[in-house]
C-alpha cells in the first residue's frame, strides 16, 4: 500500500546520491568519515579545507544510507531481508564484478571500489555506536543470509560470502544476531555442498566454507556458549572440507575426521557449561587451519581470557601462528614446528605423567596431530613424494619428526596413533 511505502520514499530517493559518493571515494577518506560519525561528528562540521568538505559529504552519505536502512518495514526476517537489498546489492557488485568489468550504482567497478564495499558492509554490520545502528545491522545481517544462500546467482553469492568472511575477521566484538551460525550455515553449507566428495572446490563453494569458518571462529572468540550451540554448523563444514581433500593426502583427511569425531564427543556429553570454553579454544587452534584460502589467524590472535593449559576437547597450548614476520612459506613452517614442539611434549608428558596427567597428556597429543595433519595438507606435503610442497615445512617435519611422531605410534590413544 503507498502508505506504508510512503515512510521509505525520501531514504530512496537519497540512497542512490548516497551511495556513488562512498563508493566513488577513496578507502582512507571513507575510514576517517566512520571514525568521525562514531565519535559524534569529530570536529567535521566545523572549517573548511578539502578533506573536511569531503568528511563531511561522506559522513552525510553515510546518514543516509543509514537512515534508509531504518525506515520502517514490517519485522519479519524476509522483510527484513528485502528492506536492505537495495543498499546491499550495490555493495557486492563491487565487492564481485563481471569479468568484464562493470558499473554498479553509477561507479566503476574497481579494485578500489571492492575495499570500499568491503569496508561498508563491515560497517553496517557493526554494533552502535561504531556501526550504522542495530536495526541496521539486523536487516543487512538478513539480507546477506540470503545472497550466500542457493538458489541466488552464483557471482552474487560469491560476493556475499567474501563480505561476511570479511566482516568476522574485521568486527572485534562480532556479529549481530542476523549473522548467527543458525541464520548463515544452512546456505553457505549448501553451496559447499555443491562440490563432491575428493573433487576440488570452486572458488565459490571455498569461500563459502571459509565464510563460516570465520564467524565460527569469531564467535569462538567473543561468545562460547553462542559457538556450542552452533556444534552441529561446526561438524558439518569440517566434514564438508576434509572430504575436499583427494584421496592420496590422507593426513588432511584423517586430521578432519579426527576433529569431526572430537566435535561429536563434545556434543554428545550435552554439558555446554562444562565444554563450551574448551570447544572454543579447540576451534580457535582448528578453524585457521581448515580455512581453504586461508586469512583467518587475525581472528584469532590474542583471543582475551584464552585457556592455554589444554583439556580434554583440545584447548591448544601453542602461540599465535600469526605473530612474527615473514612470508606465508615461512609462517608455515614456523606454525608446523610449534606443533609438532607440542605433539612431542604431549607425548612425553603421556609417558612420563601419572594416571590423570597421562589422560589429559593423551588428549593434548592428538588435539595437536589433528593441527600437525591440516597443516601437511596446507603445505603441501601431503599427497606424497620426498620432495612434494613447501620446501621450509617439510624441512620442519623432518627435523621435529622423531621427537613427536616416533613417540605418538606408542601413544595410549587410538586416535594419536592413526594421526
Amino acid at each position: 500500500p503507498m502508505e506504508e511505502a510512503a515512510p521509505r520514499a525520501a531514504p530512496l530517493q537519497r540512497l542512490g546520491p548516497a551511495l556513488c559518493a562512498v563508493l566513488g571515494c577513496d578507502p582512507k577518506a571513507l575510514r576517517r568519515a566512520i571514525d568521525l560519525r562514531a565519535a559524534g561528528d569529530g570536529g567535521a562540521s566545523s572549517g573548511g579545507g578539502k578533506s573536511v568538505k569531503m568528511a563531511r559529504e561522506l559522513t552525510d552519505a553515510l546518514d543516509d544510507i543509514a537512515a534508509f536502512l531504518a525506515a520502517d518495514v514490517a519485522e519479519d526476517t524476509d522483510s527484513r531481508a528485502a528492506a536492505a537489498y537495495p543498499a546491499v546489492d550495490p555493495m557486492l557488485e563491487h565487492v564481485v564484478r563481471p569479468a568484464n568489468g562493470g558499473v554498479a550504482a553509477g561507479i566503476d567497478a574497481t579494485a578500489k571500489s571492492k575495499k570500499v564495499a568491503l569496508r561498508i558492509v563491515a560497517w553496517l554490520l557493526a554494533p552502535s555506536p561504531r556501526g550504522a545502528g542495530d536495526e541496521c545491522a539486523a536487516r543487512v545481517g538478513a539480507a546477506l543470509a540470503r545472497r550466500c544462500a542457493p538458489p541466488t546467482p552464483k557471482r552474487t553469492r560469491l560476493a556475499a560470502c567474501i563480505a561476511l568472511h570479511h566482516a568476522a575477521v574485521t568486527l572485534v566484538d562480532g556479529l549481530p544476531p542476523s549473522c548467527s551460525p543458525d541464520a548463515i550455515a544452512p546456505g553457505l553449507l549448501a553451496t559447499a555442498a555443491e562440490a563432491g566428495e575428493g573433487d576440488a572446490p570452486t572458488r565459490l563453494q571455498a569461500e563459502a566454507a571459509d565464510a563460516l569458518l570465520a564467524l565460527t571462529a569469531r564467535l569462538a572468540v567473543v561468545d562460547h556458549r553462542a559457538l556450542w550451540r552452533a556444534l552441529p554448523h561446526l561438524r558439518a563444514v569440517t566434514e564438508s572440507v576434509g572430504g575436499w581433500w583427494p584421496a592420496a593426502c590422507r593426513a588432511p583427511r584423517i586430521a578432519a575426521r579426527e576433529a569431526c569425531t572430537r566435535l561429536r564427543r563434545v556434543e554428545d556429553t550435552g554439558d555446554a557449561e562444562a565444554w563450551s570454553r574448551a570447544l572454543a579454544n579447540a576451534w580457535m587452534d582448528w578453524a585457521p587451519l581448515l580455512a581453504v584460502r586461508g586469512g583467518l589467524d587475525g581472528i584469532t590472535a590474542g583471543a582475551v581470557g584464552r585457556d592455554t593449559d589444554g583439556d580434554a576437547a583440545g584447548g591448544g597450548e601453542v602461540p599465535s601462528p600469526s605473530d612474527g614476520n615473514g612470508d606465508e612459506s615461512e609462517r608455515d613452517a614456523r606454525r608446523l614446528a610449534r606443533w609438532l614442539e607440542t605433539a612431542a611434549a604431549a607425548a612425553s608428558a603421556e609417558r612420563t605423567g601419572g594416571p590423570g596427567a597421562t589422560a589429559a597428556a593423551s588428549e593434548r597429543l592428538a588435539h595437536a596431530l589433528v593441527a600437525v595433519g591440516l597443516l601437511i595438507g596446507w603445505a603441501g606435503l601431503a599427497g606424497g613424494g620426498g620432495e612434494s610442497g613447501d620446501a621450509r615445512a617439510r624441512a620442519a617435519l623432518r627435523n621435529r619428526a622423531a621427537d613427536a611422531l616416533v613417540p605418538a605410534l606408542g601413544s595410549r590413544s587410538g586416535a594419536a596413533w592413526d594421526l
